[in-house]
């Protein structure tokens, strides 16, 4: 399936802009509209202030668009690039070295959380982790604090207490108000057996300052980019886990290859032999036949890798006749992974006339192969 770089025509987003660095939305007036979204009930009101801030919050939803769609990480020393990779460490085992070349390899991966899906649904996605990332968001989060620590400062509380506890007396649920005390080291978890929370009690630090308090509202921006990056994460973590066991597929064991023959059920379910092979033809013990859908494996795809001296000269069939100029823009973008600044310097040319340039050489290559044209975004 070829998904193209832009919006279809018909999808509410297609006519909005992404920003130039020098052209972002005032903070001010996001953090205001946010507010005003969060004090709101649910109704059309509601609805429409949602979609302003998924207006604002537009290049931000189309990079990571775009990076689920062409797998590549942005430049790591700039703004996008630094936000990209907080995200994507998310995705890293843990004690994983999250250096640019294993970033890039897990960017790479992301396509497989959505599969099938056109550009259209991925950014509605990115929309539906941004909701739940606005739904989070509340304005009087620091004034439930202040409460808290009121009612945490009185007798009642010297000792060890729960959150429930405090939960109940000041009428809303105050564990993250209290996550958060324990962040500051204000209070302190008290763990009982198997390590697990127990409790709360009052740390070294208490009670905190009154300049603690006088922050205000917590800004949007940082919050929305914060659980945005969160809520992609859970929901590519999901998605993964689904590609793991499908119904009615058979999925193919790399390296281990089905030899020799199996006396019995009992044998076979045991035994790691009794694997399919790659080149399908594999019966079960039921009876049932299975094949591997090995048509691309069989096709004639013997291209060269990009290396300095394919960008040079190459005897490709599907390349021989593109510019040196042409092949070495392919090499910058799908090898070097270079991002648009990067490509635009080294051509010596603005980043409109790369990306055009780019279009044309994927139009010629489509042509060859009949795949649908796509436009880089």
């Amino acid at each position: 399936m070829s998904r193209s770089y832009t919006l279809s025509a018909t999808h509410y987003a297609a006519g909005w802009v992404v920003p130039d660095d020098d052209n972002f939305n005032v903070r001010t007036e996001v953090n205001d509209l946010a507010i005003r979204y969060a004090k709101l009930p649910d109704g059309p009101d509601k609805e429409a202030a949602f979609l302003k801030l998924v207006e604002c919050f537009h290049g931000y939803l189309i990079k990571y668009t775009n990076m689920v769609i062409r797998g590549q990480l942005p430049n790591p020393t700039s703004r996008v690039g630094k936000d990209a990779a907080e995200m994507l460490k998310k995705l890293l085992p843990r004690g994983s070295n999250p250096d640019q070349t294993v970033l890039s390899k897990t960017c790479h991966t992301l396509h497989l959380a959505f599969k099938t899906m056109t550009t259209d649904d991925i950014y509605d996605a990115m929309v539906m982790c941004f909701l739940r990332a606005c739904r989070r968001y509340d304005p009087l989060y620091t004034d439930k604090v202040r409460q808290v620590c009121e009612v945490l400062d009185g007798k009642t509380f010297c000792q060890q207490f729960t959150a429930d506890a405090v939960s109940s007396v000041v009428g809303f649920d105050a564990v993250g108000c209290i996550r958060l005390l324990v962040r500051k080291q204000y209070l302190v978890s008290v763990v009982g057996n198997q390590r697990k929370v127990i409790g709360y009690r009052r740390g070294p630090s208490w009670p905190p300052q009154q300049a603690f308090f006088e922050s205000g509202p917590i800004g949007f921006t940082y919050f929305a980019a914060m659980w945005f990056r969160y809520y992609l994460a859970e929901h590519i973590v999901a998605a993964m886990g689904e590609l793991e066991s499908r119904e009615g597929v058979l999925q193919l064991d790399r390296g281990i290859t089905c030899i020799g023959k199996v006396s019995s059920h009992e044998d076979f379910a045991h035994s790691s032999d009794a694997l399919p092979h790659a080149d399908g033809n594999f019966v079960d013990q039921h009876g049932t036949a299975w094949a591997a859908d090995t048509s691309l494996m069989e096709t004639q795809l013997d291209i060269s890798e990009m290396t300095d001296g394919w960008v040079r000269q190459t005897s490709d069939k599907l390349f021989r006749n593109l510019t040196t100029i042409e092949r070495w823009l392919l090499q910058m973008i799908f090898r070097k992974e270079f991002n648009w600044v990067q490509i635009s310097a080294m051509l010596q040319c603005s980043t409109q006339t790369a990306r055009q340039q780019y279009n044309d050489v994927m139009k010629y290559l489509r042509g060859h192969v009949g795949v649908p044209e796509v436009i880089a975004a």
